[in-house]
């Protein structure tokens, strides 16, 4: 297997899951065939300063299972062969942190053509958007681009280290470069991927390789599910399984559905909507909260955090995708602004952002 390269913050948990997995396969030589391409040169010291290592600690029932350690190469810069011409990337692996990251590709487009394999482990589909948008608008010559959405209970336990708790899937597919390709069924060609192949091939991964209209379907029903109960729980401040408890939650939610399907059924009017159905969606987040009824969601935290990523992959996303489209969603577009605002609001009390 040829070198496969990893882009992502020091802290993302999946990525390093997926490198250490690959890491440890039986074909791997003692430093992996695989590089960790760092944001700069600061960046790249401090990984050296840590003997290049990564490290994974797993978990079974909240013991450690075991821990694996893994050096690995590194660079800051696109690789080149000895020649000093570019080196051409067969394999790369992002996890971004939020969706202008992606510019960090233009540093390697030359490494990389309609031949090479790009997968991105973040689940929503506002960072494929954005990379087509930002960095390859033209869809003949970029690489081929595959998306994954991960069950994994995964966090950070530090630097470059990763914790793993219980079994999980990453659900793949591959992102069509026209409409004629979306019934492209990735499960009868993924063995001509190698990267693809080599997840395959490893011990905890599970891959699910699916038709991209039935993980559209998925990718849209998790993104919905995140708008409505994180906003939700947002604006009111509270756990989710508080929301329960109040009367209008309900109809509330079913609001933001109703614009979220609208903006749905506009972008992709092939679409079969049937499992985006209003009430079965309702079910769904009413089913959420029970299951998380003691937490919060990723968006109120990072709002609580003055972050405003999570907002642009949420209600920001629906409420952008009505504008460039238009197609009419006040409560969504309300939602959003409210939102933006709660987290401009907090950084001008703590004088970090100008009124100007």
């Amino acid at each position: 297997m040829k070198p496969v390269y990893f882009i992502s913050r020091p802290k993302h948990s999946l990525l390093q899951l997926v490198l250490m997995e690959l890491a440890q396969l039986p074909e791997q030589p003692q430093i992996p065939r695989m590089v960790y391409l760092m944001k700069s040169e600061l960046a790249l010291r401090h990984f050296l300063n840590r003997d290049s290592t990564v490290k994974l600690t797993r978990y079974d029932d909240r013991k450690v299972a075991y821990e694996v350690e893994r050096q690995l190469m590194s660079a800051c810069t696109p690789p080149e062969y000895e020649t000093g011409e570019l080196a051409h990337m067969d394999s790369l692996v992002c996890e971004f942190s939020k969706l202008r990251s992606c510019t960090q590709l233009h540093n390697y487009k030359k490494n990389l053509d309609k031949t090479s394999s790009l997968l991105i482990l973040n689940n929503d589909k506002s960072y494929v958007d954005s990379l087509r948008t930002l960095v390859w608008k033209d869809e003949v010559s970029r690489p081929e681009l595959y998306q994954c959405m991960g069950s994994f209970n995964t966090w950070s336990m530090g630097v470059y280290h990763s914790g793993v708790m219980g079994a999980g899937q990453l659900k793949i597919a591959r992102i069509p470069r026209s409409r004629e390709e979306y019934d492209y069924d990735l499960s009868a060609g993924f063995e001509q991927v190698p990267l693809l192949s080599a997840i395959n091939d490893t011990k905890n991964l599970n891959p699910i390789y699916m038709k991209y209209t039935d993980f559209l379907v998925e990718q849209f029903e998790s993104m919905i599910v995140k708008t409505t109960v994180g906003s939700v729980s947002s604006l009111y401040g509270c756990s989710n399984g508080d929301l329960l408890k109040l009367k209008n939650v309900e109809s509330i939610m079913s609001l933001i559905i109703h614009d979220c399907l609208r903006v749905i059924s506009t972008l992709e009017p092939t679409l079969d909507m049937a499992m985006l159905h209003k009430d079965r969606l309702i079910d769904v987040c009413i089913k959420t909260i029970k299951q998380t009824e003691r937490t919060s969601t990723i968006l109120q935290r990072q709002i609580q955090k003055w972050n405003a990523a999570e907002i642009y992959n949420t209600t920001g996303y629906f409420s952008y995708m009505s504008r460039k489209n238009g197609v009419y969603c006040p409560q969504i577009s309300l939602v959003s602004r409210i939102l933006e605002d709660k987290i401009s609001l907090a950084h001008l009390k703590n004088g970090e952002v100008s009124l100007d």
